[in-house]
């Protein structure tokens, strides 16, 4: 996929260049090809997208500002563009129910917190590969639901997955989310090679695998999950081939 192209509109200096910055430190942070374009006009904004409806593929707007509302402002948007991904910027959240009118992922907080920030660009990222390239997204993110709410979740950045009675929990390296389905159909729609069973209620990624002890698998960031006889010797295998591989790939 080409460079992502990503536009922060907001009245304040200040705030369109705190959320640039904080969307560039996320690019470099998830190795992700994206470029940013700060607007404290909104007609100008409208202006280039109304003149090129490809301009953009991201959108962060603010909601108040006193030239044109956001939610004006991405109305303007969505009559010459449907697919481009807007998110709002607020400090106002009783826009809730406007924004999601106009096709809004979702809208962050002022003051701006980088976490937050990094889920929705996260969720805005992937729902733009899905558009440029279904196949390519396909092999890097798993959508999982939770109630009327849709993740789309980087296999690479999951650790394990835990069956929890009725739902499942992806424990992922910074943070985790709930689906209600079952292990089994979490698993189908995983990679076999990454992902494998150690136990009958846990899947592991193998790339973090760091040992194969007795009864539990130890992974990344100290975490240990539990293993039984039944699925040892395919992770033991899967792990020293990976052990292996690593240590060819240093000699070369």
């Amino acid at each position: 996929m080409s460079k992502v192209k990503v536009a922060a509109c907001d009245d304040e200096k200040e705030f369109v260049d705190e959320i640039a910055k904080m969307i560039e430190v996320y690019a470099n942070e998830e190795h992700t090809d994206l470029q940013v374009w700060k607007y404290t006009d909104p007609l100008e904004l409208i202006a280039e997208v109304q003149q090129d409806t490809s301009a953009y593929d991201i959108i962060f707007i603010d909601i108040d500002m006193p030239k044109l509302r956001g939610i004006e402002l991405s109305k303007m948007i969505r009559e010459v563009n449907e697919d481009v991904v807007i998110c709002f910027v607020t400090s106002m959240p009783n826009y809730t129910r406007e924004a999601y009118d106009v096709g809004a992922i979702g809208y962050i907080d002022k003051p701006y917190s980088y976490v937050e920030l990094k889920k929705i660009m996260r969720r805005a990222e992937a729902e733009v590969l899905y558009k440029y390239d279904e196949e390519a997204a396909e092999e890097k993110y798993i959508s999982i639901k939770n109630g009327q709410k849709t993740f789309y979740l980087n296999v690479n950045n999951i650790l394990y997955v835990e069956k929890q009675r009725n739902k499942c929990l992806f424990h992922m390296t910074d943070s985790e989310y709930i689906c209600y389905d079952s292990l089994k159909n979490v698993a189908q729609k995983l990679d076999d090679e990454r992902f494998m069973f150690s136990h009958q209620g846990y899947i592991v990624n193998i790339e973090y695998v760091k040992n194969v002890l007795d009864d539990v698998v130890a992974l990344s960031q100290h975490v240990e999950v539990p293993m039984s006889r039944r699925y040892k010797p395919a992770i033991k295998q899967k792990f020293y081939d990976k052990m292996a591989s690593v240590k060819r790939r240093s000699f070369i």
